[in-house]
């Protein structure tokens, strides 16, 4: 997500040079979405945190306790806080229950706040990409291992502390190239009224822009390459892998039931060998569900942020900075949906999120009854 983005007067660029780089169609559709963002950003948002916290409560059962799904609650926790904090964040800087001049909304205090959302964000983004990532090799790893027990819940501890703190270290480069800035912005209101405001907004820092903005274009390569696409990259490749080891899986079981004879010792024994293939098979379409709805949505984000390593300042400010909004609905989006791919995807956690919801409704309905009782 990009989270370092603020619209003013002075940082807006002409339609012409924008058309130039990246083409009337990209600012159109930026423009025309724009005034959206804020309300379908807040609807994302809550929902998310709403689904997510369902999917946390689910993992928490006994008979979902493996070492895979304690990653699946990590990603379930990170996306929440992504979106729980964006929530303040969007409703006052995309004014969405008051109308306010511009430095009401860009005042010192709500710029630290801002400052605290870029690093907040960002964070636990790149944390939410890399346990995915982690997932994939994860499961990679089990389906290539003979020995399937070696993996246990004590190494996806592990794995979801080592990730954390890499993904802390991955961002370093962007928290010293970002710092708050005072900047005066004049508003042409009419040819003979221009209001002029101090505003305070999260830009580059003067460390950033030093030697030919050095840190700016490292951690724009971090960020575009390392967080985004290398991660798309590799997740691309294994996601071909667990597709065709998923369809190598269902034509052996098919295969199976062709020469399947029906004796009571050999029925007993392929029925658990069914039974454990559709359980593997089920974590298997999960996860393929997962990566997908992420390359979807973080592969345009890694290839634009590439283009603005390399071309410089100028493409991420016309090009990047214009389609903002919609990398950030993108992000959200990814962080919200993986409930109903969950549901989708395994029919073991359908039963278990049936069940939870029943329990709630039955609860409600119980603590009604004994209230009226009462």
């Amino acid at each position: 997500m990009d989270v370092t983005r603020i619209h003013t007067e002075e940082e807006e660029i002409s339609n012409k040079s924008f058309d130039e780089i990246c083409g009337s169609i990209f600012r159109t559709v930026g423009i025309a979405y724009r005034p959206y963002h804020g309300y379908i950003s807040l609807i994302v948002s809550i929902l998310g945190v709403i689904l997510n916290s369902f999917v946390i409560l689910i993992l928490r059962d006994k008979k979902l306790r493996s070492p895979f799904y304690s990653l699946l609650s990590a990603l379930a926790i990170a996306d929440s806080l992504v979106m729980l904090e964006y929530i303040p964040w969007c409703i006052h800087f995309y004014e969405l229950f008051s109308i306010r001049n511009l430095e009401d909304i860009h005042t010192f205090s709500w710029a630290c706040f801002n400052l605290f959302h870029a690093f907040f964000s960002q964070v636990f983004h790149t944390y939410s990409i890399l346990l995915t990532l982690s997932l994939a090799f994860w499961r990679y790893i089990f389906l290539k291992t003979i020995r399937k027990r070696q993996f246990g819940r004590a190494l996806s501890y592990f794995v979801i502390t080592g990730v954390f703190i890499c993904s802390v270290i991955l961002c370093i480069p962007m928290f010293v190239n970002i710092a708050i800035v005072k900047k005066n912005i004049t508003i042409d209101i009419a040819s003979e009224n221009k209001t002029e405001y101090v505003v305070y907004t999260v830009d580059v820092s003067e460390k950033g822009q030093k030697n030919n903005q050095f840190l700016y274009k490292v951690s724009l390569v971090m960020y575009g390459v390392v967080v985004k696409l290398l991660p798309c990259i590799i997740l691309t490749g294994l996601t071909i892998w667990l597709v065709r080891n998923l369809l190598e899986s269902n034509k052996f079981k098919a295969q199976l039931s062709l020469d399947f004879t029906s004796t009571a010792h050999r029925s007993s024994g392929n029925a658990l060998t069914r039974y454990g293939n559709r359980k593997k098979d089920c974590r298997t379409k999960l996860l393929i569900g997962i990566n997908v709805i992420f390359l979807v949505t973080e592969f345009p984000q890694g290839i634009i942020s590439l283009y603005s390593a390399i071309i410089g300042y100028r493409f991420f400010t016309d090009c990047h900075n214009q389609l903002g909004e919609i990398f950030d609905i993108l992000g959200l989006f990814n962080s919200a949906v993986n409930f109903i791919v969950y549901c989708l995807m395994s029919r073991t956690f359908e039963e278990h999120a049936s069940n939870l919801v029943s329990n709630i409704i039955y609860s409600c309905q119980f603590s009604r009854a004994n209230s009226f009782g009462k």
